[in-house]
């Protein structure tokens, strides 16, 4: 899949609001909006890495998107997270909204690619992966990939052993073969979500790790970057 806004843009600015885990709380999204709108200057793009929905369909994600569609972004980059149906692979582009789950997209220089739910849980939720299954995905997205300087990866799963990965009981619990990937290729920023309270940032072998948090709590993060320096922020609609 090709995205490309523009020949006329730098490859070294890009201004992303990042979000995970609605969980279907449309009250929350809906101030977002207008917390967004408050504090002016338009996203260049929206991603959401998983869990739109809360054990919801196609229709319950759309909702999502119609909402979100009131911020003036150029695109939004989304994947599947284990409490969406896999139904959300039906969905079809209406030229702003792309589901990149499995696919590669080039967008303002950059590239980006998606792996959505998440590895096994104890509750058998709608879309979930064994170790195996995510290592042997993550291999054919990596055939894909030509620049890791200028990728960003979207998945709905944490690697494993790093800050963003720690569930309330102190335990690592994110996905060990997303590690290695990251491991492997050293690329530029990595988005994810899926453990509510393990919100926040780390590097790991150099690549910016960033989980903005639970949006259904009202968590979002905004990621600036500018001549390759990166910036993110941490912010809260109830704060």
């Amino acid at each position: 899949m090709k995205i490309v806004k523009s020949k006329n843009y730098s490859v070294f600015k890009l201004k992303i609001i990042a979000i995970s885990d609605i969980h279907g709380n449309i009250g929350v999204i809906e101030k977002l909006v207008e917390a967004l709108k408050q504090l002016g200057g338009n996203p260049d793009l929206i991603i959401i890495a998983g869990d739109i929905t809360h054990f919801g369909g196609l229709n319950d994600a759309l909702d999502v998107f119609k909402i979100l569609s009131r911020i003036e972004s150029k695109r939004l980059f989304f994947i599947p997270g284990n409490c969406d149906s896999p139904e959300l692979e039906k969905f079809e582009s209406d030229g702003v909204v792309f589901n990149i789950h499995m696919e590669t997209a080039e967008y303002l220089g950059y590239t980006f690619i998606g792996l959505g739910g998440s590895s096994k849980t104890p509750f058998h939720t709608l879309y979930e992966f064994s170790e195996e299954e995510i290592g042997n995905m993550l291999e054919k997205l990596s055939l894909k990939v030509y620049d890791a300087a200028k990728l960003i990866t979207v998945t709905h799963d944490p690697p494993y052993n790093t800050l963003i990965d720690l569930n309330k009981r102190g335990v690592h619990v994110g996905s060990r073969k997303i590690r290695d990937f990251i491991l492997k290729k050293r690329h530029f920023i990595h988005i994810s979500g899926h453990i509510h309270e393990a919100r926040g940032k780390d590097l790991l072998g150099g690549t910016i790790l960033v989980n903005p948090g639970n949006a259904s709590s009202g968590y979002y993060s905004v990621i600036e970057i500018k001549d390759w320096r990166v910036n993110v922020d941490f912010a809260n609609v109830f704060a």
